[in-house]
């Protein structure tokens, strides 16, 4: 197969924000660029920019839903003998 060479310029500090993600992720850049192309290809779609207002306000409404869980909870509430998966249904039934 060939390839070719696609490059592009970011501001530096979402270079180095996106490069701590997807070290996290344990991505590649390169593995992104592929991964955003071949969708552009296969679908037509091209991504929009990102609404950073938007953006921080879903952040802060999931943050103020984690606290709002968190005062839920009952006094003393014991969760470090329960698995991944109870403490997972023991949320999710909070939301239903």
């Amino acid at each position: 197969m060939k390839t070719a060479v696609v490059s592009g310029r970011v501001d530096t500090s979402v270079k180095e924000k996106a490069d701590a993600y997807l070290k996290e992720k344990g991505v590649t850049p390169g593995e992104v660029i592929k991964n955003v192309w071949a969708g552009i290809a296969t679908t037509g779609q091209v991504p929009g920019p990102v609404d950073e207002e938007e953006a921080l306000r879903r952040k802060r409404a999931l943050l103020a839903d984690l606290l709002q869980l968190a005062d839920s909870l009952p006094p003393n509430a014991e969760f470090t003998n329960m698995t991944k998966a109870q403490v997972r249904d023991f949320v999710a039934g909070k939301y239903e």
